[in-house]
Order: C-alpha cells, then structure tokens, then sequence
C-alpha cells in the first residue's frame, strides 16, 4: 500500500486541492519524490492499485 504524507499551505478550495492531488498524473509536480506516473486502465482519479509512481 502506498502512504504519503506531508503538509503545506494551499491558496485553493478543498475541492481544487483535492482534485488536483487524485490526479495521478500530478504527482511529479508536486512530489520531489516521484519521477514520473501513469495510469493504466480509464482510472485517472485517485489512487488505486492500477497505477504507477516511479
């Protein structure tokens, strides 16, 4: 199971911060961590076991 943790302070709405963060192809511009990501399958949202993080 994946586990991220963190905090900052976003100038946005919970829904924007929100949608923006379960966009798995986000996470690189806001990760140091991550490299790149892609979905596999419709699923764009969230994170299920159908994607990758490198």
């Amino acid at each position: 199971m994946l586990k991220m943790k963190g905090s900052a302070c976003i100038d946005a709405s919970p829904e924007t911060t929100w949608a923006f963060l379960t966009d798995l192809e986000n996470i690189s511009s806001w990760s140091e961590t991550v490299l790149s990501s892609e979905c596999k399958g419709g699923q764009k949202k969230a994170l299920v076991p159908n994607e990758r993080a490198v």
